[in-house]
């Protein structure tokens, strides 16, 4: 391929990067993620950086050997820098220990200290690369270590990925689980073609083709999201318990909870709608909290209202999940300090094969909630 379709090609790969960063920069994806898909683009862009300049300068006699060796050099950095930087990302999706534990962290980083150690002294090894007498790029004996030093990182962060979609409960968080499993195949299937077709720029295509797949991914989850509570939408919610109730059965333990804040007209009329958006984030925040530890499924349905979805699991009972929502509930005034009482009342409904549709899981659990909610009146 000539230098002019090779930088052609790369030109339209910065083109691509370049537009996912304005548009992930102005949209509303969450800041952890937002901060590693920067650092993606940052990474891919040094990358197809050296790629751009390995191809200008490659084979090319009047460039002194030493700046060819460390051009080529940067270019497997590169190479690292994207993988690892993918694997960040993917750990962060995934709620890894990594980012909790220094020795996990620590640990694995080792392999990427040894590919950079091996990368180091390839001028005088001549185990990973070499540039011959020609002045040209030659792999040395043990090029496929690179390979899977480097892209071992996003593999096995991405199996990984796989294999936890399988088994998460949350529907949501599957689809996030695969969509990063699904970014590897774009890189991989370009690092197989550049292996046997060197000089076109598969790994740079592949890359960011795989980059924008991932910010599409992530911006078809952000229809789900509440953009003040930063949980599940009503969407969201509706989504999640149709998929459920077409898998439940006589024998299922599944339960739908609705909740509403008390007299939250009064926060909103007393304090200022300010106010009342930070007593919905502070229940928000609160409730994720418990569901995410319970593996329950919460949702805001609209207004100051919340929902959960428990699929009880053999070692889970109804009455212990409700006990330790009051707990977190009546903790919410002490833990966050508001010159209000934040109350919620809940009630809710157990699965039946006679519920027949949605509105009628939910009418079930709304009796509930007015018959606790009146009770609490009452008590007054």
């Amino acid at each position: 391929m000539s230098i002019a379709y090779y930088v052609a090609i790369l030109v339209f790969c910065f083109g691509i990067l370049g537009l996912i960063l304005a548009k992930t920069f102005t949209g509303s994806i969450n800041r952890q993620k937002k901060t590693y898909i920067f650092l993606l683009i940052f990474a891919s862009c040094f990358f197809i950086t050296s790629d751009l300049i390995w191809m200008c300068i490659n084979g090319n006699v009047n460039v002194p050997k030493g700046i060819n060796y460390m051009l080529n050099l940067f270019y497997f950095i590169g190479t690292l820098f994207v993988s690892y930087t993918f694997f960040l990302y993917s750990e962060n999706v995934q709620q890894s220990r990594l980012f909790r534990s220094k020795l996990i962290f620590v640990l694995t980083g080792i392999p990427a200290i040894i590919l950079l150690l091996l990368l180091f002294t390839t001028m005088q090894t001549k185990w990973i690369f070499y540039i011959n007498e020609n002045n040209e790029y030659v792999r040395g004996k043990i090029y496929i270590v690179q390979i899977l030093l480097s892209f071992g990182y996003p593999l096995i962060s991405s199996i990984k990925a796989l294999i936890k979609s399988f088994k998460k409960a949350n529907y949501f968080k599957r689809i996030d689980y695969i969509s990063i499993f699904k970014f590897l195949i774009c890189p991989s299937l370009g690092l197989l073609l550049q292996y046997f077709i060197p000089h076109v720029p598969f790994c740079s295509i592949g890359i960011s083709l795989g980059i924008l797949w991932l910010y599409l991914e992530n911006e078809d989850m952000i229809m789900y999201v509440d953009p003040l509570t930063d949980i599940y939408n009503k969407k969201a919610f509706a989504k999640r318990l149709h998929h459920d109730m077409l898998q439940l059965d006589e024998e299922s333990r599944y339960y739908l909870f609705m909740l509403d804040i008390d007299s939250f007209k009064t926060i909103n009329d007393s304090f200022g709608h300010v106010e009342g958006d930070l007593a919905l984030m502070v229940v928000a925040k609160v409730l994720k909290k418990y569901c995410d530890i319970n593996n329950a499924f919460v949702a805001r349905y609209g207004g100051d209202e919340f929902s959960i979805l428990l699929n009880c699991q053999p070692h889970q009972f109804i009455e212990s999940f409700c006990r330790g929502l009051d707990e977190v509930l009546e903790s919410i005034n002490v833990d966050y300090r508001r010159p209000y009482e934040i109350s919620v009342s809940y009630g809710y409904a157990a699965y039946a094969p006679s519920i027949m549709n949605i509105p009628d899981f939910i009418d079930k659990a709304d009796e509930h909630l007015y018959i606790n909610k009146q009770a609490k009146k009452n008590k007054q």
